[in-house]
Order: structure tokens, then sequence, then C-alpha cells
């Protein structure tokens, strides 16, 4: 009896730690056509740095794990260092979030052939809320990689409906032109563990139950 109820607990607790394991992050928005390049709009003479970000629209409410940019070629010559702030609502002025300084690099993705880099926003604890809008913006871009120099992939045509490119003084906020990312959100949505949870509940009344009547007897 007591085996039975041990084996039962044991494989409700797997399939309760194997739903909490299961969900990865998935792709929440996505932007990833292109017909320009943006840099970031450094003065590389007086090294004066102007923001370059997009605001995007949170299909889905859970932890922003990473977002991906478009590259204008690979980044050369050991990679850059990008400054990183994250803001609520639509445009710079709002709330920040989440603040970061992020070392990248390029990765050649053939399935959209282009130089993708990822910039893993998990330690921010930034939790976005689905419906509502939030701006990812640039400040700063140093190393010895060539990334200012490339600048990030962009489209004019305002293809993505949810946000838009927010740039520096050298271009002006362009209400029409989009950055090529994506965004991954952790949704936490892992399977209902209630029947899990029951189920160990019931095992444990169980156990007492035999213990006690152990004990009568």
């Amino acid at each position: 009896m007591i085996k039975t109820i041990l084996r039962t607990m044991f494989i409700a607790a797997s399939l309760l730690a194997l739903a909490s394991t299961a969900n990865a992050a998935p792709i929440d928005q996505s932007q990833l056509s292109f017909n320009t390049g943006v840099p970031f709009e450094f003065s590389f003479a007086t090294v004066t740095n102007y923001p370059l970000g997009q605001s995007f629209t949170a299909g889905k409410t859970g932890l922003l794990t990473d977002i991906y940019l478009g590259s204008n070629g690979g980044i050369q010559n050991g990679g850059d260092t990008l400054t990183m702030d994250i803001h609520s609502g639509n445009g710079i002025g709002g709330a920040l979030l989440g603040h970061s300084t992020v070392n990248v690099s390029s990765i050649w993705t053939p399935s959209v052939n282009q130089w993708l880099i990822t910039i893993d926003t998990t330690a921010l604890g930034i939790n976005v809320v689905a419906g509502n809008q939030y701006t990812f913006d640039f400040t700063a871009v140093t190393g010895p990689g060539d990334l200012a120099y490339r600048g990030i992939l962009g489209n004019t045509n305002n293809p993505y409906a949810g946000g838009r490119i927010y740039t520096g003084a050298g271009y002006g906020n362009q209400p029409n032109w989009d950055l090529v990312f994506e965004t991954a959100v952790d949704t936490n949505n892992v399977p209902e563990p209630a029947p899990y949870a029951l189920l160990l509940v019931g095992a444990l009344a169980l156990i007492g139950f035999a213990a006690r009547k152990r004990q009568a007897n």
C-alpha cells in the first residue's frame, strides 16, 4: 500500500517538474523585413551618444527574455558593448523598467538571410503585459567591434503596426520606420498544476490514514 502511494507521489512530482520546465521562451513580436541600414548615430569625433530604439506592443504576458536585432553585416574585431534601457509606453519618455550593459556579437542566420544580434534581457526581470507598449533604447555602443559603423537593419515602410523606430538627432523620429527586431517572452504558461497538487495531497492523506491504521492495529 505504502509503496503504491509513494509511486503515485513520485509520478505526480515528476509530472509537476516536467510541466514547470517544459515551457521555452517563444518569439512574441517579429519584424524581420528590411530595406535600409540604420546607424547608431554616434558622432565618432566627439563620441556623442544618441538613442536608437524601437517601441513594440507585447502580444504575450510574461518575462521578456531576449531581444533580437538584425545587423547590417557581421560584427568583427571582438564584438561590442551595448548600453540599453527599456521603458514602458511608446517612446523613451516612459518609466524606466530596466537598464543593462551587454556584450553582443552577431550570428549569420540563413533562415532570415541576416546577421542577428541576441540580447539576453532575462536578468532585468521585466514582465510585459499583452497589449501594453514598451520601448527598448540603445544609448551607447563601445568596444572593438564595428557595430557603430554597420548599424542595425530597418525598414522605411512601417511594416510593424505595433510600434515604431526612435532615433537620434541625425534622422529625427521617423514615424514610418521600424527596426528589424524580434522579442521573446517566457509566458510561464505551464499546464495547470492543480491536478498534480491534488494527487500529492491525496497521497499524503492516504499515508497518514495508513499510518494511523497501523498504530491502531
